[in-house]
């Protein structure tokens, strides 16, 4: 373990994303007539093409949609998997431009996906965390971020913790192998696991990807691991899922994989942060 200083201001998303919100990506062409910029790193690669959509790791053709299509995985209401890093990436900058357009996103500002740092500070705490979580619906972010509110603070009693909720494992707290439901759950089945930010199922239900590619720890984000340009470079997973025991539910614990890679286990949520002074949109 060490200590990490991350800057404040961003916000998380507080579900993972769902069958159902995903699929207004889907519907509203988000593959075959998706803007190029969306994605930019799929193109440069040929993993995806204007017209005929995106290529994961595991697909013989060019698919447009998630690469999961069975019950129960694709219910509105359990979190989308089946969706590769470029496919997560893509459906942030759609976000970005339809926020964006209906006045909920200022200039400036993006949705992505989280570094692994900002993940794990969503998921256990800082040092110091909000006395009261601040939960707030998107509709309301606009005037949050040109402003940001004062937060009454309080010492992290579980700035080190195993888990969002402590240090031992609880099957009653998240979706895991050890649960017995045997696939994903709809969110909100385990609301004893939320953190101390708000955010639920960060632990459990599906594997969450992130922005930063593998690289040893300690963190350092100046070492190239934020690029979203790079090479083929394996990216970083978090959180575990319904499939894994509780050890790989360790907010500390990291799985990496190819980021054309997508399964029955592998979703992601969102994050609203600050365009970087540098590319990175």
């Amino acid at each position: 373990q060490h200590w990490l200083a991350l800057p404040a201001g961003n916000w998380l998303g507080q579900w993972p994303v769902t069958q159902a919100q995903y699929g207004l990506f889907v519907a509203a062409g988000g593959y075959a007539a998706g803007e190029e910029s969306w994605w930019r790193e799929a193109r440069e690669r040929d993993y995806w093409r204007k017209g005929r959509g995106f290529k994961g790791l595991f697909d013989s053709e060019y698919r447009q949609g998630a690469a999961v299509t069975n019950e129960p995985y694709t219910l509105a209401n359990h979190p989308v998997v089946g969706v590769s890093w470029y496919e997560a990436l893509a459906f942030c900058r759609w976000l970005t431009a339809r926020w964006q357009a209906q006045g909920w996103l200022p200039q400036g500002w993006q949705v992505t996906l989280p570094s692994e740092a900002e993940w794990e500070k969503g998921a256990r705490g800082g040092a110091e965390v909000p006395v009261e979580p601040l939960v707030r619906p998107v509709t309301a972010l606009a005037p949050l971020l040109a402003r940001p509110p004062q937060v009454a603070q309080r010492a992290n009693p579980g700035a080190q913790a195993v888990f969002t909720w402590g240090d031992r494992p609880d099957p009653n707290r998240a979706n895991s192998k050890e649960t017995g439901i045997g696939t994903t759950s709809a969110v909100g089945c385990f609301p004893g696991g939320v953190s101390q930010y708000g955010a639920a199922e960060m632990l459990g239900n599906v594997w969450e990807w992130t922005r930063s590619k593998y690289a040893g720890y300690e963190y350092q984000a100046g070492d190239g691991r934020e690029q979203l340009d790079a090479s083929d470079d394996i990216r970083v997973l978090r959180g575990g899922s319904w499939y894994n025991s509780h050890d790989a539910l360790r907010c500390a614990y990291r799985r990496w994989n190819s980021p054309l890679y997508g399964d029955v286990g592998c979703g992601f949520r969102v994050c609203v942060s600050p365009f970087p002074a540098t590319s990175g949109r």
